[in-house]
């Protein structure tokens, strides 16, 4: 089940997606966000600067985390099933 699926990141992981969604959520392009994370001085987990693909793959992990992490609300219908008491019966015409 989904709710048993949480985040194994480090916490410099969760920074680095905090920080990224919030400038995405501001209507920043991955690019923009790219450059912003250098000109302040963020690193790669692998200690580099960054590139547009890491930005690009730090925000899909996102989406994909945002997707796991869904509950759904559960409905219960009431199932009716009904009996027709008529017999079944084959003619020798009938092609099955």
């Amino acid at each position: 089940t989904s709710h048993l699926w949480h985040s194994h990141y480090s916490d410099y992981h969760e920074l680095l997606s905090k920080t990224i969604k919030r400038e995405h959520a501001s209507r920043m392009g991955s690019r923009n966000i790219t450059h912003w994370l250098n000109e302040h001085g963020y690193k790669t987990l692998r200690g580099h600067e960054f590139q547009n693909a890491h930005v690009f793959s730090l925000l899909k992990k996102q989406a994909r985390d945002n997707r796991l992490n869904v509950r759904h609300k559960r409905e219960r219908e009431t199932l009716r099933m009904y009996l027709l008491n008529a017999p079944i019966t084959a003619d020798k015409n009938d092609n099955y």
